[in-house]
């Protein structure tokens, strides 16, 4: 928050102080709903400007201000909340998204985490809050386990440097989350395996873990949308069973797992394949929408029900068979992939959709960092114009990328060969190839155009028009929501 970031409340004192000396209160000419509805316009630094004019516009202008996102810097804690505490109750009810940024541990000493805490106690209009250090927090003062359960208007919880403590905590909210963050990733291993996650009512859970999934608790109803990162700092052993996630979220519809710091045999597909098998129900997950996840954390999971959407990020060629084996039991028909063109022989490249039957919108980003540009090899390549007609795709975005150092990208010998590429070419002659085809986005480097299709008539050849940057992010919404 900009106020007390920049020391405001000092600066209304003064201002407060010098009304007073002049004999009260400043007069107005403009009506003041006139001059609430300018404040609501300005940026931070010019309602804080305006608000020290004088007494009346302060008291609007500060309710504007708490009620705008707040994000408090660990120099400015203690005066922040005095200055919430001084207008108790009716400042910390105007919060309505907080912020607490803490870089040194130290400074939370046990009265400034109270103070905390009987702020947060009285903000009961508070709909999304973010804590650092909130394992610190929780076991300097009891009391921030009662004001977090307290906070029945909370839509959105972030509590980041969490453990056992946060944990045991999320077990006794008594509302329900929209969104729910779990930075849980400097736990101890030793207190790890030990780990229970419990029943939580939230709809969209994230969570950053240190090594394999916690013990969770079965039947997480609530859950559609599920999104795991595994830093990977600390995982000694492989992924092993990923049916957990399964069996505790079996209405999800949509699925995040990211792995860091990937090492050889990280998981062991087959095992998790076997137990993910045992588990599944004849609904669960039958309403999968979305997964984002490597091949190999797919195929562990060994799906039963088709998964509209699938976004597995960079393929590389070795995983061509399995990620196969993922599109035959995926059935996606949206995807989303990255391939490293200098990795990739050409007869393999025409072979990656060999098995998506269903698939009708493809999202191709090519990478192609280390190649030597030329204009031969930014033309459309012909095998993966082979493998596009594999499959009748309706919607195709190809994006060439140098995923490299952004200087050669930039380049002006790069940038003058990217110039002459006629893109309309291109997409008439995968016009010709994928009769399907209604929607084409091209992209070479930071050069970006949009195409449409007609369908064509009798013996004639389709005909492509070019749009424009707001007619297609239409087309490309719509799309992406069927």
């Amino acid at each position: 928050m900009a106020m007390p970031n920049e020391g405001v409340e000092q600066a209304v004192s003064r201002q407060s102080q010098d009304d007073e000396r002049e004999g009260g209160r400043r007069s107005v000419d403009l009506n003041m709903d006139v001059l609430i509805y300018i404040m609501t316009l300005l940026p931070r630094p010019q309602l804080v400007q305006m608000i020290l004019t004088c007494r009346a516009i302060y008291t609007e202008g500060v309710k504007i201000l708490l009620r705008s996102h707040i994000s408090v810097e660990e120099r400015n804690i203690k005066s922040f909340l005095d200055f919430i505490h001084a207008g108790l109750p009716s400042r910390p009810r105007l919060l309505r998204e907080l912020t607490i940024r803490i870089r040194d541990y130290q400074i939370l000493n046990r009265p400034l985490v109270e103070l905390l805490a009987h702020v947060l106690a009285n903000a009961q209009n508070l709909q999304k809050l973010t804590l650092n250090y909130a394992e610190l927090l929780l076991f300097v003062s009891p009391d921030m386990r009662q004001a977090l359960t307290s906070l029945r208007s909370l839509n959105t919880l972030c509590l980041l440097n969490a453990f056992e403590t946060v944990v045991k905590t999320m077990d006794g909210l008594h509302y329900a989350l929209h969104d729910l963050y779990l930075d849980l990733t400097h736990t101890l291993l030793t207190v790890w395996p030990n780990m229970h996650l419990p029943v939580i009512r939230v709809r969209n859970l994230r969570l950053k873990l240190p090594s394999a999934l916690p013990h969770m608790s079965p039947q997480h109803h609530s859950v559609r949308s599920l999104t795991i990162l595994q830093t990977g700092r600390d995982i000694l052993e492989r992924i092993r069973d990923l049916s957990p996630l399964i069996k505790s979220f079996p209405d999800l519809r949509f699925l995040s797992y990211t792995i860091s710091n990937r090492f050889p045999g990280y998981i062991d597909a087959e095992s998790s394949r076997s137990a993910c098998q045992r588990v599944y129900a004849s609904n669960t997950w039958s309403s999968m929408e979305r997964i984002s996840a490597n091949v190999h954390i797919v195929h562990a999971l060994a799906l039963q029900h088709p998964a509209r959407r699938l976004d597995v990020g960079v393929l590389d060629l070795v995983d061509l068979t399995r990620f196969q084996s993922v599109m035959s039991e995926a059935r996606p028909t949206h995807l989303s992939i990255t391939i490293q063109a200098r990795n990739w022989s050409n007869l393999a490249v025409t072979t990656i959709l060999r098995t998506a039957s269903r698939l009708t919108h493809l999202v191709l980003t090519v990478d192609i960092s280390d190649d030597v540009i030329s204009s031969d090899s930014l033309d459309s390549p012909r095998p993966i114009l082979t493998m596009l007609s594999s499959v009748a795709l309706t919607f195709l975005d190809i994006r060439f990328k140098w995923l490299g150092p952004e200087s050669v990208a930039k380049h002006p010998r790069i940038q003058s060969i990217v110039d002459m590429i006629d893109m309309k070419m291109h997409v008439e002659r995968c016009a010709q190839l994928v009769p399907t085809i209604r929607f084409v986005a091209e992209e070479f480097l930071r050069r970006r155009e949009y195409f449409a299709i007609a369908e064509p008539v009798g013996l004639d050849l389709p005909v492509v028009t070019r749009l424009n940057h707001s007619a297609a992010g239409h087309i490309i919404r719509e799309e992406w929501k069927r």
